[in-house]
């Protein structure tokens, strides 16, 4: 009770399909549901933000996690998916499955400022590797596997 009143629970991101159940038992515990933010608006959201939580349970790619680890943003994310490929050390895995496991590692990111501090760092350095030259090399490189495969 302490933190959420120190820390708010803002959600972010358009209204999934069948949600609104969610969304009025989210507004009963005290969380802020804003709904989808403009683009030109995100940097400010994320560097308001004292850490960034993604239980998703599937992602093709994880730019949400991306862009905090970027804001250097603590990252509290699921243990599955595209998540620990895209994080790997810039993030806190969880089982998102578990509302206890969740909810305690988002109070060890917010109780201890070393702890947050060095997922920040990390996620920072880890955002800094993905460049578009990067993409762009990678991108050459499997077209170059793939064209060779097909012998050409």
């Amino acid at each position: 009770p302490g933190l959420r009143k120190e820390y708010p629970l803002v959600i972010a991101g358009m209204s999934g399909w069948k949600n609104r159940q969610t969304e009025k038992q989210l507004a009963k515990v005290g969380a802020l549901v804003i709904g989808h933010v403009r683009r030109s608006l995100m940097p400010a959201l994320y560097h308001s933000a004292s850490m960034f939580v993604f239980p998703s349970l599937y992602e093709g790619f994880g730019m949400p996690i991306l862009e905090a680890m970027a804001a250097q943003l603590p990252i509290v994310t699921s243990q599955v998916s595209a998540m620990p490929e895209i994080a790997k050390e810039g993030a806190m895995y969880v089982d998102t499955r578990s509302p206890a496991e969740l909810s305690a590692a988002m109070a060890r990111v917010l109780e201890n400022a070393d702890l947050a501090a060095r997922h920040g760092l990390a996620g920072r350095r880890r955002a800094r590797t993905f460049t578009w030259e990067e993409t762009a090399r990678q991108t050459k490189a499997f077209f170059e596997r793939a064209l060779g495969a097909m012998g050409f």
